[in-house]
């Protein structure tokens, strides 16, 4: 879905969820377009998705979906046409994949088609860790504004994928107490704090936090958590899914206008 070309090539993500609509693509098209007018970047708004469970697919059936999807779109793509990048669902390996669809396609190697591809293919240093680094640093930003004391605070990050998950590791090197967590499968919540370097590793050996063993409570997917000051909704856009209590003064969604099931897809 392209909404506006007047500034610029399109730019946007391409999700893989199986809750993806035409009516959801089309208004995160739109939003596209204003925060690239918003931050005067050279681009209008677009957006992708397929209809799909990533996380029910093999390696190679998600491989095949993205490069018959790539064929498909050849005639409305292009670096001066549209640019597309990860977002729910898909990665850097995806990004691989399209690049070299296309470049097959093209006849010669196109890195440009495509931004959040592997470093080894003309990635940008940083680029997996940028949204989730920057989320953090508005935190801090918003924080001092306010005159609150992040090191005074606990705070709850809802989605645990790349972006989630940096923005926690973040949060903790700001000084805030994260005292929960949830992805798709689950929850987990410690209220003295987790320990956030070994629930980075448990993460990575598990592909979840789920049983994390310094979580005191584990919760069920969809469920959120209370008595926070601090809340941080990464790739989800309302936040009192299941809540009792918020405490919360300030209440940072990384990307608005998505479902709290989407949170941890990405």
């Amino acid at each position: 879905m392209q909404h506006h070309l007047t500034l610029g090539p399109t730019k946007g993500g391409l999700r893989y969820h199986p809750d993806v609509t035409l009516g959801e693509v089309a208004a995160l098209a739109m939003w596209m377009s204003w925060k690239c007018a918003l931050a005067g970047l050279p681009y209008g708004g677009a957006k992708g998705g397929i209809t799909c469970d990533p996380s029910k697919l093999s390696r190679n059936e998600i491989e095949r979906i993205t490069r018959r999807y790539t064929q498909e779109m050849i005639p409305f793509i292009g670096p001066q046409v549209d640019v597309m990048a990860p977002d729910v669902g898909t990665n850097e390996q995806t990004m691989a994949w399209m690049m070299d669809t296309y470049s097959m396609h093209i006849g010669h190697t196109v890195p440009s088609i495509v931004t959040g591809k592997p470093v080894g293919l003309g990635g940008s240093l940083g680029r997996r860790e940028a949204t989730g680094r920057g989320a953090a640093y508005l935190i801090n930003r918003a924080a001092d504004a306010i005159k609150l004391d992040l090191s005074k605070c606990t705070a709850v990050v809802q989605g645990f994928g790349n972006v989630g998950s940096i923005t926690t590791y973040s949060l903790g090197r700001y000084g805030a107490k994260v005292i929960a967590v949830s992805d798709v499968q689950g929850g987990i919540y410690n209220a003295k704090g987790l320990d956030l370097l070994a629930l980075e590793k448990y993460a990575a050996q598990n592909q979840s936090i789920v049983g994390f063993p310094g979580g005191g409570t584990h919760q069920q997917r969809g469920t959120a958590f209370v008595a926070m000051r601090y809340f941080g909704a990464c790739r989800a856009g309302t936040a009192n899914h299941g809540c009792q209590r918020r405490q919360n003064p300030m209440s940072h969604p990384r990307r608005g206008g998505e479902r709290p099931d989407h949170a941890g897809r990405g």
